[in-house]
């Protein structure tokens, strides 16, 4: 790892922040088309929205908006702990677990970094940033022996590595991210795990192992499953000798009390996580019958989005847009590039209205 002194270069203003380098841009989709009504299926949140009970708790915590929420986020860390069956002193709470991807890199100093593509651009942005010289794994399909044999021959100094991947909805199986982990561990590599998405595949995570292994770091965010995007919240599992190094260089004050309280009382919720997760499994069945008969290629996903393939896929987005819909355009995914005229776009899964109005758009495209 190289000292804090060292000077990382200075990306500049387009490459961090490109004209469609995310979605969820719909306070933007509404300026430029004047509409309220956009249906945005380029961020992959919640559609049954916030959880009433959330939304009261919020409501009720803006009085205590004159009061500075605990630096650390220590309010919610219990919580947390509580929920998720992990210890309190191996909890970073965070502004969305975005704040993570660029605490890592800036306070571990990696020299190199691997990442698997496509994937997320804000983990070869964020190594970038720190300094680091980023690699990577290609393959639509991620390859579990490909990718272990490219960290024993690379050696980085830190992984990237998404479960359930964005923008491909790909999970990993348990069994093989252990073994990736066990070997980060062995060559002193900190592996950066992110499960942005894992509260939609219940069961499949490696929050546990982080206590036990100090070369892991576990991303989870609060904004998806539980319709937080505004907000910003998430944290970051981890080894506690892994917290002490993360919080020397962490802001105090990042997670503020209305959403440590929208948290708090979404997680207490179960009803709604039952109801969130029949409503994902049910329109996930319509929705692949709809791409199936409809011979419209997608990506096997076990998160609440696809990702797609179509010809003239930025006419399309256009076409969208203008009946007020937002899709993401994947062409800015490293190896997601156009070809051919064809191109990838990801949309989120929803309610069945809005569902069934994009599955006639794809397929009266697609015909």
């Amino acid at each position: 790892m190289r000292p804090y002194s060292t000077n990382p270069p200075i990306p500049s203003p387009g490459e961090l922040y490109p004209e469609y380098g995310h979605g969820g841009r719909f306070f933007k989709a509404v300026r430029e088309s004047g509409a309220p009504g956009i249906i945005d299926f380029s961020a992959s949140i919640n559609p049954l929205g916030i959880s009433k009970k959330a939304l009261r708790a919020a409501t009720d915590a803006l009085s205590l908006s004159a009061n500075y929420p605990d630096p650390a986020g220590e309010g919610i860390i219990d919580k947390l702990a509580a929920h998720f069956e992990i210890p309190p002193d191996c909890i970073v709470a965070a502004n969305g677990s975005t704040e993570i991807i660029y605490l890592a890199p800036r306070a571990l100093r990696p020299e190199s970094a691997l990442l698997h593509a496509p994937a997320f651009s804000e983990y070869k942005k964020a190594c970038n940033a720190a300094g680091a010289k980023v690699s990577a794994v290609y393959g639509l399909s991620f390859k579990k022996e490909k990718f272990l044999n490219a960290i024993a021959k690379t050696k980085p100094e830190m992984i990237f590595l998404c479960n359930p991947n964005n923008p491909t909805g790909e999970l990993i199986a348990t069994d093989d991210i252990l073994d990736i982990a066990a070997l980060a561990r062995r060559i002193r590599s900190v592996l950066v795990l992110d499960e942005a998405f894992a509260d939609f595949c219940p069961g499949c995570s490696a929050l546990l192992e982080t206590a036990r292994n100090p070369y892991l770091i576990v991303l989870r965010s609060l904004t998806k499953f539980y319709a937080l995007a505004g907000l910003r919240i998430g944290f970051a599992a981890c080894h506690p000798a892994l917290k002490k190094k993360l919080l020397a260089f962490k802001e105090p004050w990042t997670v503020n009390v209305v959403a440590q309280a929208a948290a708090i009382a979404s997680l207490a919720d179960l009803r709604y996580r039952e109801k969130t997760l029949e409503l994902i499994a049910r329109e996930k069945r319509y929705i692949e019958g709809r791409l199936e008969k409809a011979s419209i290629w997608h990506f096997p996903s076990a998160a609440n989005f696809y990702l797609a393939r179509i010809k003239r896929h930025s006419e399309f987005i256009k076409t969208a847009f203008k009946k007020g819909v937002l899709i993401r355009d994947c062409s800015n995914f490293r190896g997601l590039a156009p070809a051919d005229e064809i191109g990838y776009i990801r949309f989120a899964v929803k309610g069945r209205k809005e569902n069934r109005m994009l599955m006639d758009l794809l397929e009266n495209w697609n015909c």
